[in-house]
This record gives C-alpha cells, sequence and structure tokens, in this order.
C-alpha cells in the first residue's frame, strides 16, 4: 500500500509535467506556420519501417510497465478484474502521452541555424537533429518553446520524478518474482520468507536492493539498458 500511494503521487506529479511540456509545444506548434510544421514530419518515417523497429528494440522498456501491474497480482484486491482492466487502461493512457511527446519534439523544435549551416541539413529534419542530440534532445526541444530555460528545468524535474517511479515500481516488481521463485524453491527459499511485521517480502527485498545498487556502480547503463530491452523480447 505504501508503495502504491508513493507510485501514486510521483505519477501524477509526472503527468503534470509532461503535460506542461505538450501543451507548450503545441501552442508553439499552431502559432508556427503551417508548411514550416508539416515538413517536419515528410517524409512520415525517413528510415522507413525498419528503423521504428530498430528503434522499439531499444526502446520497448518504455512500455514494459504493464507486466510489473501482472506481478502485484497476489496482493490486488479483486485482481481477476482489476488487473485487466489496470493493464488496458495503462496502455490506453500512456501510449497517447508518447506520441504527443514526440509530435511536439519534431514539430515544435527549430535547428539552430549554425546547425544548419555547418550540416546542411534541411530545416524540417529535426528527426535527423534530434538524433544527434541524444538524451538532451527532449530538453533542447522544451527549451525551444518554453521561455528562460524553463525547459530544460522542467525536463530534470520530469527526468528525476520518471526514475522515480520507474525505479519505485521496478524494486517493487523484482522483489515480488524474486519471493515466488523462492516460495517455488527456484531460487533459495529465504527469498520465500515474508516479514511477520510488515508482511513484505523482506530477504527478498534486501536482495533485489543490493542487487540493483551493484549494476549500478559497477556497470555501463547504456549497455544494461539495451541487454535489458533485449531480455524483455524475449520474455514477452
Amino acid at each position: 500500500s505504501e508503495t502504491g500511494k508513493a507510485g501514486n503521487i510521483i505519477t501524477v506529479a509526472k503527468i503534470i509535467v509532461i503535460g506542461i511540456f505538450i501543451v507548450a509545444g503545441l501552442v508553439a506548434m499552431i502559432n508556427a506556420e503551417e508548411s514550416t510544421v508539416s515538413g517536419k514530419f515528410t517524409p512520415f518515417l525517413p528510415e522507413g519501417f525498419s528503423g521504428v523497429l530498430v528503434a522499439m528494440g531499444l526502446t520497448f522498456i518504455a512500455f514494459e510497465g504493464y507486466e510489473i501491474i501482472v506481478q502485484a497480482g497476489e496482493e490486488v484486491v479483486e485482481p481477476r478484474r482489476t488487473i485487466p482492466k489496470a493493464v488496458f487502461l495503462s496502455l490506453l493512457i500512456v501510449i497517447p502521452i508518447y506520441v504527443l511527446v514526440a509530435i511536439v519534439c519534431l514539430g515544435a523544435l527549430v535547428i539552430p541555424p549554425d546547425v544548419l549551416a555547418s550540416t546542411g541539413w534541411d530545416p524540417g529534419e529535426t528527426w535527423r537533429y534530434l538524433a544527434g542530440l541524444g538524451e538532451t534532445g527532449v530538453a533542447v526541444a522544451a527549451n525551444a518553446f518554453l521561455p528562460w530555460g524553463l525547459g530544460a528545468m522542467l525536463l530534470v524535474i520530469g527526468a528525476v520524478l520518471s526514475t522515480m517511479s520507474a525505479l519505485n515500481a521496478t524494486t517493487f516488481s523484482s522483489t515480488r518474482v524474486s519471493f515466488a521463485m523462492g516460495r517455488d524453491r527456484f531460487l533459495p527459499a529465504a527469498l520465500g520468507k515474508v516479514s511477520s511485521r510488515t508482511r513484505t517480502p523482506t530477504i527478498a527485498l534486501i536482495a533485489s536492493g543490493v542487487l540493483i545498487v551493484g549494476v549500478a556502480l559497477l556497470l555501463d547503463a547504456e549497455k544494461v539498458a539495451s541487454a535489458t530491452c533485449a531480455m524483455f523480447l524475449l520474455v514477452f
């Protein structure tokens, strides 16, 4: 219950941040010339559909959260009714948000003149500019249509909230999976023990926490993310 409450608070705050970003971007697109905005989406798939498939290989983890809902099955009231509803509602809410963020990033961003001069890109090739920016792309896009550097500040807050909500959910998830595997003797039986005071699998929680901290400190984050995405694709 405490995990759920913390997740709710963080998620609502995160959606508010993303909502401000989307609305500001849509306003900027409305105020821009129609031909300028439409040119940023033409051609619609500049790298073809294969480009989408390659990108999804690395970004699939962003859609993976619905699995965590299922892993909470033993602790949910009326799971037979609640869990399928939660899975489909999460997809119906999250996917439009992702699509709107992508539209705003591509449509409202303006490539700086010096970049255009040095690269020879077309002003409408915002997708190419964003690809080169990597993880900072969304923050740069936000700065393009939010004044006084508020865009980057807003996105930093959003990134921190997103990291907190993801860590909260995945820690819960990994704990419950290792608990169930310990209970079924696929992992050491100690992981299947539940605290008499908190009624939570504390040994599994400590083991998951140690593993998470170890991976964060010792391994390259990008390689871990790629490996994780590949594993999730294989699992599903």
